[in-house]
């Protein structure tokens, strides 16, 4: 149960050699959620996006083969940052991928900032969900959208490890929180457990 509990942690936040692995562990396991996301991120030219916990930074640098004008990726690990800013150096050479240390729970940027957010299986680790929703809201222009790739709660109840750390929900009750927070939703694809919920702002 003990290991258990130390490798649930390393998913909540990766950092040490153990989270470097799991990161890894990670990018398997999301490849179905990865292409959740480039299906349904419709990026232009002109888009600013950004990621909600980027690990060690491999979504972005597939999506960075795509047109958009910047990408922002905030993450709470100083390893994940490390690594992913390592992973990313061209693109960051050449200011169009910005990587930070940060919470979503407070954003560091002005109201109506980004065209796209998106995030992949971090919401079992908000610590306000509400606050949360309400920052992507904030940073989100209007009529931008939000992009919320998970996995159900009955595909995690499953996984041992999810009794430590993470915080499941039903889409319903996701879906419920997001609406209460300034976002509308669009559309649900779900495939094999993983979902992915897209918002607009309001």
């Amino acid at each position: 149960m003990k290991i258990t509990a130390f490798i649930a942690k390393k998913f909540a936040k990766p950092d040490g050699l153990t989270g470097v692995m799991v990161s890894y562990v990670m990018n398997q396991m999301n490849r179905k959620q990865y292409r959740m996301v480039e299906d349904h991120l419709a990026l232009s030219s002109q888009d600013t996006v950004l990621e909600v916990g980027f690990g060690n930074g491999t979504l972005i640098r597939r999506l960075s083969k795509q047109a958009f004008h910047q990408l922002y990726g905030i993450d709470i690990s100083d390893d994940m940052l490390a690594l992913a800013s390592k992973k990313n150096a061209s693109k960051i050479s050449e200011n169009r991928v910005i990587l930070t240390k940060g919470s979503v729970e407070q954003l560091a940027y002005k109201a109506d900032f980004f065209d796209k957010i998106y995030t992949v299986n971090t919401i079992y680790f908000w610590q306000d969900i509400s606050q949360c929703l309400s920052e992507v809201c904030r940073v989100l222009k209007k009529d931008g959208r939000f992009i919320n790739v998970l996995y159900d709660r009955d595909y995690l109840n499953r996984i041992p490890m999810t009794k430590y750390g993470f915080t499941l929900y039903t889409l319903d009750v996701l879906v419920a929180l997001a609406e209460a927070n300034g976002l509308a939703l669009s559309q649900t694809v779900q495939k094999k457990g993983a979902c992915c919920l897209i918002f607009e702002k309001k």
